[in-house]
């Protein structure tokens, strides 16, 4: 199906009163018949008419098809996002207009994305003054009902229609940087059976951005609290008290979809009790609480306090009620937990208020009372329960799921304050500071678990991986010092650390669990874009950059990533730049490497130059990128220049030497160079030899393995199997190393060489058999095209070399450990092109053959300083030349 054809052309191709699935859109202007009463006949029937006509040029700009007119409109569209690219057009549209004339014009739009029947109208009736198209289906009462629901200037959505208008919202273009999402709840509809979600899109100061009131024909499923059945007289509450209880012990946990789960904002804490260490520690101790919950979502604190700084907020202002309340209703969160102290009577009291963050309305409050400091936690414990049973969780749920806040935080209070600002300074990025003031927790409670995985956490930032490890350890000691949520996190966090073969699994299990800790999508995200894996990483990262995410800004850049793996490189540009509008100030190779991938190479710079040149790594990340493309565009001089520049100071560039050298052996092809680059690979070999033999158990198997396998590659392109065996003897001393997936295909990959060096085409693609179609390196599909030439299999070899000159997305954003493939796979990439012409020659296609030796032309038009491409692009184009 064409999207960008109007709805009606496939209608009236598509047959009579056939199901047909579209977003369906009313829009009513509020008040009309009042504006006809204040202005009179003739100037209002101007307006109306200007009204439409502004209405129908942006249907029509958004592929629209108007079905019927009367106060508003009725209109199909083949997307979700078409529909709300009008509605957010329209209500803009409408506000100047109604500026220009000075009179306040707002709409109504509801918009529902379901299933409906078109069919034509006879033309005698059209000519009688029928509607040309008629539309039933259940989406056209549910749309009317979304908008009837809806405040004036507001766009109401069902679950369907945000949920895929969401996903594509980066075509929206600069307005979606002040476009807002958000989830207002569930609704009943008046002739609906089941009660809707009911979604909101707006821009700020044009939309109200808050949850709609309940109408006749449209209310909200209010929580049990706030329904007329839970008022009773007192006579009868002892009997509904047993009922309940009986009701939340022995019910069934209902299954929460991602999209059906609730998010909560902590505010900060209200009281009076004179102690420091309540206003941190307690707000730390809820949230954990609130955490161990399945059903729930917390805003976390990075969050919640990012949110507060786009709100204009300083980082010292208190996140009082009226805050928070505006908060959760910018971040589309169902309400608002408020965390009280108080001295009642002598005693300690530890409270919550649950607030409606549209109202700011208390509808629910608990406390428990308890004797002096020592009784902070247990209260909270208590009343955090309550207010999970509350929110819907079970009984038996809570009590199989969580453990006392004491026992899985701490019961020193000042332990827990010390953890929970060093949690503050690592969000800030202070390591230095947030290791402090763990190890200031461990020296008050040496067992307090979680302060264990805050160290871990900065070691790990920090570079430090064998302390990071060890940290690790000591956290999971006794794992019931831990939350379900976090012991679980912690055991994939020391899986991918000591890079057990099971790493990614136990980030699968977590994010299965907890889908909304977006942490763990985010790093599952990242172990799925090493092993190749890039539309599951797509999906986690997606998930883990959902508006409600600390993780957004580079999680979009993450997703960006494995879509540019896929070749889908304008949703990666999209990605690449929703990141970049949010703050996003990281390496920037795959942002560039977009467009260079379009051969856009004057963009490519432009974007990375905006790498953060601080650190030393980052120049030379920039450096690297540099030199692949100029390799890209066919300058082979420049290549050999600054590939001998990057080679000579790989030397200083400890931890980055190796993809320093790799790359710079990459852009040099001379064959008469080959025993200069052999002298580089010894010299190379013994070097990393040394340094992982140095590092033991704090090597890194994937980087280490990757440069060792691909310098083995080299030697053996190079003719040198003794040195070849050399660097893949070292990675078998290593079963750590040896047992990572992508070192293991790039073992292949060189014994695939010095198969082909032996003469045995059948022994390489049998060693290649195991990764393809499994997110193989690039370099898999070169050396299988080179094995299926040497057996004869010339069809074979021209689809998959077209395959790898195709694959330039995959090119840029292949992992390849800290881009130590960049510069080889875009020489292949490239190189393609001229054996796909050779290999369409010898299968006795010239047309194709001399097709793909135009684009390869094209691609390097010059190619001084590489002699052998040279003299080979000669004598093909002789050889096409003769008839």
């Amino acid at each position: 199906m064409d999207s960008n054809r109007p709805p009606q052309a496939q209608a009236q191709g598509a047959g009579a009163q056939v199901p047909q699935m579209r977003a369906v859109l009313c829009a009513d202007l509020v008040d009309s018949t009042a504006l006809v009463e204040r202005l009179g006949d003739i100037p209002a029937t101007e307006l109306i008419r200007r009204h439409d006509r502004l209405a129908r040029d942006l249907l029509h700009r958004h592929r629209g098809q108007e079905i019927d007119k009367t106060d508003g409109f009725l209109i199909l569209f083949n997307r979700a996002l078409d529909a709300v690219a009008f509605g957010l057009d329209y209500q803009r549209a409408l506000r100047q207009l109604g500026i220009e004339v000075g009179q306040p014009l707002r709409a109504r739009v509801g918009i529902h994305l379901g299933e409906v029947l078109l069919w034509e109208n006879p033309a005698h009736d059209v000519a009688q003054g029928a509607k040309p198209v008629e539309v039933e289906g259940l989406a056209k009462p549910v749309a009317a009902r979304l908008m009837s629901l809806a405040a004036p200037g507001q766009i109401l959505l069902s679950g369907a229609t945000f949920n895929l208008a969401q996903r594509a919202a980066g075509e929206l273009g600069e307005v979606a940087r002040n476009v807002r999402w958000l989830t207002h709840g569930r609704y009943h509809f008046k002739g609906v059976p089941q009660a809707q979600l009911v979604h909101e899109v707006g821009e700020a100061g044009i939309a109200t951005l808050r949850a709609p009131s309940s109408t006749t024909k449209a209310w909200r499923d209010a929580p049990f609290w706030r329904r007329p059945g839970a008022i009773v007289v007192e006579a009868l509450a002892a009997v509904l008290v047993l009922a309940a209880a009986l009701y939340l012990t022995l019910r069934s946990s209902p299954v929460i979809a991602f999209a059906e789960r609730d998010w909560l904002v902590v505010a900060d804490l209200v009281g009076e009790v004179q102690d420091d260490r309540f206003e941190s520690a307690l707000v730390t101790a809820l949230r954990i609480g609130l955490d161990q919950s399945r059903r729930v979502n917390v805003l976390s604190e990075l969050a919640t306090r990012d949110g507060a700084r786009r709100m204009g907020l300083a980082p010292d202002v208190d996140l009082d009620r009226a805050r928070a309340s505006e908060l959760a209703v910018r971040e589309g969160a169902r309400a608002v937990v408020v965390p009280f102290v108080a001295e009642v009577g002598g005693r300690l009291r530890i409270g919550i208020d649950l607030v409606e963050p549209s109202s700011q309305r208390v509808v629910l409050t608990r406390h428990a009372d308890g004797e002096g400091v020592d009784s902070a936690l247990a209260s909270l414990q208590e009343v955090t329960d309550a207010l999970r049973q509350t929110l819907g969780e079970s009984l038996a749920d809570i009590q199989s799921s969580s453990e006392a806040l004491e026992k899985v935080t701490t019961p020193n209070l000042d332990a827990l304050r010390a953890y929970s600002l060093g949690q503050q300074s690592l969000g800030g990025g202070d390591l230095g500071k947030a290791l402090a003031l763990f190890e200031q927790a461990l020296s008050l409670d040496p067992a307090f678990a979680l302060a264990h995985g805050g160290v871990a956490r900065v070691r790990h930032a920090q570079g430090d991986y064998a302390a990071a490890i060890e940290a690790m350890r000591r956290a999971l000691a006794d794992p019931e010092r831990l939350t379900d949520r976090e012991r679980l996190y912690a055991q994939a966090q020391l899986s991918s650390l000591s890079w057990e073969p099971e790493y990614i699994e136990r980030w699968r299990a977590l994010t299965s669990l907890y889908p909304d800790f977006h942490i763990a999508q985010h790093n599952l995200a990242i172990m799925l874009w090493n092993v190749g894996r890039y539309a599951e990483m797509v999906e986690s990262a997606s998930r883990a950059s959902s508006p409600q995410s600390v993780t957004r800004p580079v999680s979009l850049y993450i997703k960006g990533i494995g879509l540019l793996a896929q070749e889908r490189l304008e949703p990666a540009m999209e990605a690449f730049e929703e990141s970049v509008s949010l703050g996003f100030k990281g390496f920037s190779v795959e942002h560039a490497g977009a467009l260079a991938a379009r051969r856009r190479f004057d963009e490519a710079q432009s974007v990375l130059r905006r790498m953060p040149s601080a650190a030393p790594y980052v120049e030379l990340t920039r450096r690297v990128a540099e030199l692949g493309f100029t390799v890209d565009r066919g300058d082979w001089t420049t290549a050999a220049r600054l590939s001998a520049d990057l080679a000579a100071e790989a030397g200083e560039a400890i931890g980055y030497q190796w993809a320093l050298r790799a790359n710079a052996l990459a852009a040099d092809r001379d064959p008469a160079r080959a025993e200069q680059r052999l002298a580089l690979l010894r010299a190379t070999l013994e070097e990393l030899a040394d340094a992982i033999e140095a590092r033991g158990a704090a090597l890194h198997p994937g980087r280490d393995g990757i440069a060792l396998a691909y310098f083995a590659y080299l030697a053996a392109r190079d003719g040198d199997e003794d040195l070849a065996q050399q660097a893949l003897g070292v990675i078998e001393r290593w079963p750590v190393m040896a047992g990572q997936r992508p070192v293991a295909n790039a073992v292949a990959i060189a014994r695939a060489r010095l198969d082909l060096l032996a003469n045995a085409p059948e022994s390489a693609l049998e060693r290649l058999a195991p990764f393809v179609g499994q997110g193989e390196l690039l370099l898999t599909r070169v050396l299988e095209a080179e094995a299926r030439v040497a057996r004869g299999d010339h069809r074979g070899a021209l689809a998959l070399f077209e395959t790898i000159a195709a694959s330039r997305g995959l090119a840029y954003a292949e992992w390849g450990a800290d881009h130590l493939l960049l510069v080889e796979n875009l020489v292949q990439v490239n190189r393609a092109l001229l054996r796909a012409a050779e290999i369409a020659l010898l299968a006795g296609d010239r047309e194709a053959a001399s097709r793909h030796l135009a684009s390869f032309r094209a691609a390097w038009p010059t190619l001084e300083g590489a002699p052998d491409l040279a003299g080979r692009t000669e004598a093909l184009a002789a050889q096409l030349a003769t008839p």
